[in-house]
């Protein structure tokens, strides 16, 4: 039966345990919402096999654990919701480039490490880009300057992000919030083209 399902939302409710293994054989699933539970343990890396998924939201929970590299093969994803864990750690996967139909990332309010990689700049989609309030080292990459067709919303504020402010961030043409603040070692001037309104 649960092969069948296009959609399925267990949401707001006080689910506890892990996410099955099996749920990689919902083939059919579209929209998967287990947000505000207090689901545990870490993501199973079958979820890579829900290869028709638009809309995955797995926020407010308690997950634990890596980001899996399998997520990188959910071409079809539009939303994708990992935001307030708290206890999802590790770096965040370069396979997330491969996701170019994405238009929402929400990472944020966990323990991310590690820097920001620069096959980001493959969402070329994405419009909401949620990264703040993690423990991301390194500088921002100038790969992110290609997002400049739809981002709107890109918070990549309280981390420990080092550098200069790229100034590719200038090219993003459809931004409207821009949050790097509380990052105490991004250094050097504000580019100048961030400040350009053509």
């Amino acid at each position: 039966l649960l092969r069948r399902i296009k959609t399925l939302n267990l949401y707001l409710n006080e689910l506890t345990g892990s996410i099955p293994s099996q749920i990689g054989t919902m083939s059919r699933i579209e929209t998967l919402a287990l947000y505000s539970n207090a689901i545990t343990d870490s993501i199973p890396s079958e979820i890579g096999n829900l290869d028709r998924i638009q809309t995955l939201h797995l926020e407010f929970n308690d997950l634990t654990g890596l980001i899996p590299t399998e997520i990188g093969l959910l071409r079809k994803i539009e939303f994708l919701a990992m935001d307030s864990n708290e206890n999802i750690y590790g770096s965040i996967p370069s396979e997330l480039g491969f996701l170019s139909r994405l238009q929402t990332l929400r990472l944020n309010t966990n323990k991310l490490t590690g820097s920001i990689p620069p096959e980001v700049g493959g969402l070329v989609d994405l419009e909401t880009f949620y990264l703040y309030s993690n423990r991301l080292t390194g500088p921002i990459p100038s790969e992110i300057g290609l997002l400049q067709q739809n981002i709107q919303a890109m918070h990549l504020n309280s981390n420990n992000l080092a550098g200069p402010i790229p100034s590719e961030l200038g090219l993003l043409d459809q931004i409207r919030t821009l949050y790097l603040y509380w990052n105490k070692d991004l250094t050097g001037s504000i580019p100048k083209n961030l400040c350009n309104d053509d």
